[in-house]
C-alpha cells in the first residue's frame, strides 16, 4: 500500500488510512475528484483481467492524460 492501478479504464488507488484500514479511491472524470469505491477492492487485490497495476509515475501520467482527454471532449 499504496497500490496504483487502472480498473477497466479508470484510475484507482488503494491507500492506507490513519487507523490502519484500506480505502479504495477511483477517479471520477466528471467531478475531477477521487471517490470512495470499496466495491473495487476485491478486483484490485485479485488482479482480474481488467486490472492493470501501475507505478505511481505511470498512474499520474495516465491520470493526467485522462483529464486532458475529458477536457477536450467537454470543452
Amino acid at each position: 500500500v499504496p497500490i496504483y492501478c487502472v480498473v477497466d479504464t479508470f484510475p484507482v488507488k488503494v491507500v492506507g488510512t490513519d487507523d490502519g484500514a484500506l480505502e479504495v479511491l477511483a477517479y471520477d472524470p466528471v467531478t475531477g475528484e477521487f471517490v470512495r469505491r470499496m466495491d473495487l477492492l476485491e478486483r484490485v487485490l485479485m488482479q482480474d483481467d481488467w486490472v492493470v497495476e501501475l507505478t505511481e509515475e505511470e498512474f499520474e501520467t495516465h491520470l493526467s492524460n485522462l483529464r486532458e482527454e475529458y477536457t477536450r471532449r467537454t470543452g
